[in-house]
């Protein structure tokens, strides 16, 4: 009994190891030093992240945030807009060529008018041109690796307000289990059970 549990976590563990995230403080909770005064403060780097310019973080100033305490506004700061477009980096992740990944992230616009707003990963490129000031809307992207590192990068600026940008919360990547991984753990569940009923029998 023992062995058939050790076995079926084995086969489970390898199967979602590829669906481990990828993204460091995607939830932008993780403050390091730094502390927020009042309703948001801005810092040049956060764990996880840096920005061209420096990053704002905020604690429900203009919205009530349902992913935590804590989100960011892009290209919230004079000059960083318009010729000059605000861009949030990830730290480098490793990534596998020909391996299929999802990106989630919620974004919201600030004003009506707050310009351009787009994300880049290994290869793709998304314009985002959907997202409501009603809310935080999700957004969800698949697009396939084609090396063996890479960084997340959210731009927002050319076209909007200097000081009214994008809010970005909540977000996540992660690798999408194969089909075969699928199957590999099923067909060896299988095999295990079907050998204990042997030996039982």
């Amino acid at each position: 009994m023992n062995k058939w549990i050790y076995l079926s976590a084995v086969l489970f563990l390898s199967a979602s190891a590829s669906a481990k995230p990828l993204i460091i403080n995607g939830g932008f909770e993780d403050l390091g030093n730094n502390t927020v005064s009042g309703n948001w403060s801005y810092f040049p780097s956060l764990p996880g992240w840096r920005g061209v310019k420096n990053i704002e973080v905020q604690k429900d100033r203009f919205l009530a945030n349902g992913y935590g305490n804590y989100y960011v506004e892009l290209n919230a700061h004079a000059r960083q807009g318009h010729n000059n477009p605000f861009k949030l980096h990830s730290v480098p992740f490793t990534t596998i060529p020909g391996q299929t990944y999802e990106l989630s992230f919620y974004a919201q616009k600030r004003r009506a008018d707050d310009g351009s707003f787009s994300v880049m990963v290994d290869g793709f490129s998304q314009v985002i041109n959907t997202h409501v000031t009603s809310g935080f809307t999700q957004f969800s992207y698949s697009f396939t690796g084609t090396g063996a590192s890479t960084s997340l990068t959210f731009i927002s600026g050319q076209g909007g307000n200097d000081t009214v940008g994008h809010f970005l919360d909540d977000v996540s990547l992660h690798a999408v289990p194969e089909p075969g991984a699928l199957g590999l753990l099923i067909t060896g569940l299988l095999g295990i059970g079907l050998k204990r009923r042997t030996k039982a029998s």
